[in-house]
């Protein structure tokens, strides 16, 4: 099962200072939504640092992707006020 948006920023936030490390946010919501055909995930958390070693624009362009199909892209309110 994908991880949600609130278990991302929980994990962000779970350090021993109290200020949220958001270090390896964008891999965490690729982990969230890389599944296959029967919705079994692709990477698991403990493979933040090596998607994060990877290409930071094919990165960023499976993040941005992420963040459109999970309503998070900047976008995100005014497509969804049109509908």
């Amino acid at each position: 099962m994908a991880l949600n948006k609130d278990q991302i920023l929980w994990a962000s936030s779970q350090n021993k200072s109290d200020v949220a490390d958001f270090r390896g946010i964008r891999e965490r919501l690729i982990i969230s939504c890389a599944v296959d055909d029967n919705g079994k995930p692709l990477f698991t958390l403990d493979e933040v640092d090596e998607l994060a070693a990877k290409n930071s624009e094919i990165i960023d362009r499976i993040h941005a992707k992420c963040q459109e199909l999970c309503g998070m892209s900047p976008g995100s309110v005014e497509e969804a006020e049109k509908n």
